[in-house]
């Protein structure tokens, strides 16, 4: 049986689906693979016996679906009004726990270019070309642990550090680097070098380093 369902200036039709989250294309498994807060947030969406789905609306229509869907999860309808048409029309056919999945993604990625850490992303991991950086915990959890960090080869920070914008990052100590130079007179406590250039710190000092390789690691 169709229902209607109303959305300002726009009417689409649902089906009833016995689960809400039916099979992802290619293209919505890559989404929720680079960031799984996004799967997360999918877990939170208002049970309903109908989900509605999206396949052969107009571009406009499929906007009014997003701005609604943001309206009632908490997301910023700026994301959404910055996409442009042939973005939009890729989410023709995705019902409304994908779309979220997807509204996530554009907050976490809004986040990051604004020089924020995603909400959620609170573990550290070893980017291969960024460095210490800031991931979910369902990435770090199956990340490869060599000298006592996750690694990645790469990372949805990489397009912030090609850009030259600021990353923030987790906090690390000299005493764990194999870049630290220890001091002849206390190698423990007192102020060592680093021979990757960036300065004296003491062995147990916190800070941030883009440079960060840890002892043992290959």
């Amino acid at each position: 049986m169709m229902t209607a369902i109303n959305i300002p200036d726009a009417r689409c039709t649902v089906a009833r689906l016995e689960n809400a989250t039916a099979k992802l294309s290619l293209k919505q498994l890559a989404w929720r693979a680079l960031s799984p807060s996004a799967v997360a947030d999918v877990a939170h969406v208002t049970p309903v016996a109908c989900v509605a789905t999206v396949a052969d609306r107009p571009v406009y229509d499929l906007r009014l679906a997003l701005l609604a869907l943001a309206g009632r999860h908490g997301f910023n309808a700026v994301h959404i009004h910055r996409l442009q048409d042939p973005d939009v029309a890729a989410c023709a056919g995705l019902d409304d726990a994908q779309l979220v999945a997807y509204l996530a993604l554009l907050d976490d990625s809004a986040a990051r270019w604004a020089g924020k850490r995603p909400a959620g992303h609170d573990a550290a991991i070893l980017c291969h070309h960024c460095g210490p950086v800031w991931a979910h915990p369902d990435i770090a959890a199956v990340l490869p642990i060599v000298g006592g960090w996750p690694r990645a080869l790469g990372c949805p920070w990489c397009a912030i550090r090609k850009a030259g914008a600021y990353i923030p990052r987790p906090s690390v100590q000299c005493m764990g680097c194999s870049g630290h130079q220890s001091s002849a007179i206390n190698q423990e406590a007192a102020l060592g070098q680093c021979t990757h250039g960036k300065g004296s710190y003491y062995p147990m000092q916190k800070h941030t380093c883009d440079l960060f390789s840890p002892s043992g690691g290959d």
